[in-house]
Protein backbone atom coordinates (compact mmCIF):
# COMPACT_ATOMS: atom_id res chain seq x y z
CA UNK A 1 0.00 0.00 0.00
CA UNK A 2 1.07 3.83 -0.51
CA UNK A 3 2.08 5.76 2.53
CA UNK A 4 -0.52 8.53 1.10
CA UNK A 5 0.68 10.69 4.27
CA UNK A 6 4.59 10.50 3.30
CA UNK A 7 3.44 11.46 0.04
CA UNK A 8 1.68 14.43 0.78
CA UNK A 9 4.17 15.82 2.60
CA UNK A 10 6.85 15.01 0.31
CA UNK A 11 5.32 17.07 -2.12
CA UNK A 12 4.59 19.95 0.21
CA UNK A 13 8.25 19.69 1.65
CA UNK A 14 9.52 19.93 -2.07
CA UNK A 15 7.06 23.23 -2.66
CA UNK A 16 5.03 21.00 -5.22
CA UNK A 17 1.06 20.38 -5.76
CA UNK A 18 -1.10 17.65 -6.48
CA UNK A 19 -1.72 18.99 -9.40
CA UNK A 20 1.81 20.17 -10.79
CA UNK A 21 2.67 16.87 -10.50
CA UNK A 22 -0.46 15.50 -12.11
CA UNK A 23 0.31 17.70 -14.78
CA UNK A 24 3.93 16.69 -15.25
CA UNK A 25 3.18 13.55 -15.02
CA UNK A 26 0.16 13.64 -17.74
CA UNK A 27 -2.77 12.46 -15.68
CA UNK A 28 -5.71 14.66 -14.16
CA UNK A 29 -5.16 16.19 -11.01
CA UNK A 30 -8.65 15.22 -9.93
CA UNK A 31 -7.37 11.33 -11.06
CA UNK A 32 -4.41 11.80 -8.97
CA UNK A 33 -6.10 13.13 -5.80
CA UNK A 34 -8.59 10.07 -6.00
CA UNK A 35 -5.94 7.36 -6.03
CA UNK A 36 -4.15 9.22 -2.86
CA UNK A 37 -7.94 9.53 -1.23
CA UNK A 38 -8.48 5.58 -2.15
CA UNK A 39 -5.11 4.58 -0.07
CA UNK A 40 -2.82 4.96 -3.42
CA UNK A 41 -4.16 1.31 -4.14
CA UNK A 42 -5.04 2.60 -7.93
CA UNK A 43 -1.39 4.19 -8.54
CA UNK A 44 0.29 1.79 -10.77
CA UNK A 45 3.55 1.13 -10.68
CA UNK A 46 4.04 3.48 -13.87
CA UNK A 47 2.69 6.27 -12.16
CA UNK A 48 4.90 5.72 -9.15
CA UNK A 49 7.80 5.80 -11.04
CA UNK A 50 6.59 8.83 -12.76
CA UNK A 51 6.01 10.71 -9.57
CA UNK A 52 9.61 9.10 -8.23
CA UNK A 53 11.45 10.78 -11.12
CA UNK A 54 9.65 13.85 -11.21
CA UNK A 55 9.52 14.79 -7.89
CA UNK A 56 13.80 13.71 -7.98
CA UNK A 57 12.93 11.15 -5.11
CA UNK A 58 15.86 8.82 -4.07
CA UNK A 59 15.77 5.04 -3.37
CA UNK A 60 14.72 4.55 -0.19
CA UNK A 61 12.10 7.94 0.05
CA UNK A 62 9.95 6.07 -3.24
CA UNK A 63 10.30 2.79 -1.45
CA UNK A 64 8.72 3.82 1.87
CA UNK A 65 6.11 5.82 0.15
CA UNK A 66 5.64 3.17 -2.44
CA UNK A 67 5.77 0.00 -0.90
CA UNK A 68 5.04 1.17 2.82
CA UNK A 69 3.46 -2.21 3.58
CA UNK A 70 5.54 -4.97 1.87
CA UNK A 71 8.85 -2.94 3.87
CA UNK A 72 7.10 -3.23 7.59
Amino acid sequence: MVNTELLMDTIKNKNESVESVARRIGIDKSTLYRKIAKGGKSITLQEADAIKKDLSLDKETAEKIFFADELA
